[in-house]
Order: C-alpha cells, then sequence, then structure tokens
C-alpha cells in the first residue's frame, strides 16, 4: 500500500489513539482545573461580600441613628409649616366654595346656550338635506329635458331633411 507497511499503519493508528487519549485526558483535566477556579472565585466571592455587609452593617448603624435625629428635626419644622397651612387652606377653601357656586352657575347658563345651537344644528342639518333632495330631482329634471331636447332636434332634422327631399 504506497510504501506503507502494516506494522507502520498500525503504529500510527496506535499513536494516533494515544494522542486521542492524552488530549481527552487533558482536555478532562483542563475541565476541573477550570470548575475549581470557578468554586473558588466563588468562595472569595462570597467571602468578600460577607465582608462588605459587615462593613456596611456598622456604617448603615451610624448612618441610621444620624438620619433618625434629622428626622425629628424636619417633622418639628414640618409641624410648624403644616399648621400655617391649614389656616391658609381653610381660607381658600371658603373662597373656593363661592367660586365653585359661580361656575356651576355659569355652567347651567352654557348647558342652556348648547342645547339651543344644537337644536338650530338638527334643523339646519334638516335643511341641507331637504335641499340636497331638492337639488338632486333638479338635476334628475333637468337631465330628463335635455334628453328630450336632444331627441326632438334629432326628429326636427330628420323630419327637415325628409322633407327636403
Amino acid at each position: 500500500m504506497y510504501g506503507i507497511k502494516k506494522a507502520e499503519l498500525a503504529n500510527i493508528v496506535v499513536f494516533e489513539l494515544q494522542s486521542q487519549r492524552r488530549v481527552e485526558s487533558e482536555g478532562e483535566a483542563r475541565r476541573k482545573a477550570e470548575s475549581l477556579v470557578q468554586e473558588m472565585k466563588r468562595k472569595l466571592d462570597e467571602e468578600t461580600n460577607k465582608r462588605t455587609r459587615e462593613m456596611n452593617n456598622n456604617q448603615q448603624a451610624s448612618d441610621k441613628m444620624s438620619a433618625l435625629e434629622k428626622q425629628v428635626a424636619d417633622m418639628q419644622e414640618k409641624l410648624k409649616a403644616e399648621t400655617d397651612t391649614a389656616a391658609r387652606l381653610r381660607k381658600q377653601a371658603t373662597e373656593l366654595t363661592v367660586a365653585r357656586a359661580a361656575s356651576e352657575q355659569m355652567q347651567a347658563e352654557l348647558k342652556a346656550v348648547v342645547a339651543g345651537l344644537q337644536s338650530q344644528q338638527d334643523t339646519l342639518k334638516q335643511e341641507v338635506a331637504n335641499l340636497q333632495g331638492q337639488l338632486s330631482q333638479e338635476r334628475s329634471q333637468r337631465s330628463h329635458a335635455s334628453d328630450m331636447h336632444h331627441e326632438l332636434e334629432g326628429r326636427k332634422k330628420k323630419v327637415v331633411s325628409s322633407n327636403l327631399f
């Protein structure tokens, strides 16, 4: 066979199989190493997160105390502002009640005007529909009259031409 002996061919096949096993073995070893690296990274991340949470908890407690003290001061200021605002709003409520009554009166008047305009619009629409019907009839009559005129003209020409001969 092309200058390769069977023994050499068998050696090549054996070498190829051994090489393939080595590649598979190295691939498996690489996968195991990658898995181990991933596990170590995960554990490192967990430990780092744990320590970060502990440091954050300490800082958060201190921050929370400061925030609560600030909230107490803010609430006292808001209470004073709310008291002032409540008095102002009572006065505005009275003014708005008067304005609402005037607005309701005007709304009633405008509704009456709208109803009147709607009635006029309906009447005008009916008139337009009637006029369109009349216009359609007029056009039809004119068309019929025109057709009759052309027919009579044709007959007249025939009569005149037959009288000439």
